[in-house]
């Protein structure tokens, strides 16, 4: 088996590594609802004051997010992220492919591409928005991420550029013979 297929099947795996764990939270959640406001006793999730916890007994750890907008932004963030490695894993599937040089090709690395400017668009809107609000800034996490995001793009949009060219090439090629 070749890299190129081997770094495909990763990024699958990854993608549905992601949609599992967003059908998790998604289901939890809703059953933290249930029992926070029917008080039904749900296992493997505790709520405490404005905080719920969900037990994974596997892995032997838990989860914890706030009852409000804390949920929103985990259903958002993963299933962003499982949107984002099924990007990745078709941006590998391209060149697995016989032929590189195509318009499939231009659109799934285009996709890709589009994604990886997301993250650093939201966070310097959550930024500005601190500015108005005349919250204090800190360095943290949340104002590194986008620095990965922006350097993949460029780089797919590297990619893009050169497989424009090589199908320029390939179709004067083409009309030559």
């Amino acid at each position: 088996m070749n890299l190129s297929k081997t770094i495909y099947l990763l990024s699958r795996a990854l993608f549905y590594i992601c949609i599992v764990f967003t059908v998790f939270i998604l289901l939890f959640s809703v059953l933290s609802f249930f029992e926070s406001y029917f008080d039904i006793d749900i296992p493997l999730i505790t709520i405490s004051g404005n905080q719920t916890s969900i037990s994974i007994p596997l892995l032997k750890s838990h989860i914890e997010f706030f009852n409000s907008l804390g949920v929103v932004a985990l259903w958002l963030s993963f299933g962003f992220y499982a949107l984002y490695f099924h990007a990745l894993s078709e941006f590998f599937k391209v060149f697995t492919k016989d032929q590189v040089f195509t318009n499939y090709s231009v659109k799934k690395l285009s996709l890709f591409g589009y994604l990886n400017l997301i993250p650093p668009v939201f966070i310097l809107l959550y930024f500005i928005i601190e500015l108005i609000q005349n919250m204090s800034l800190h360095m943290d996490s949340t104002y590194i991420l986008p620095i990965p995001h922006l350097c993949i793009a460029l780089f797919v949009y590297l990619y893009i550029d050169l497989i424009k060219k090589g199908k320029l090439v390939q179709d004067e090629n083409d009309l030559t013979i």
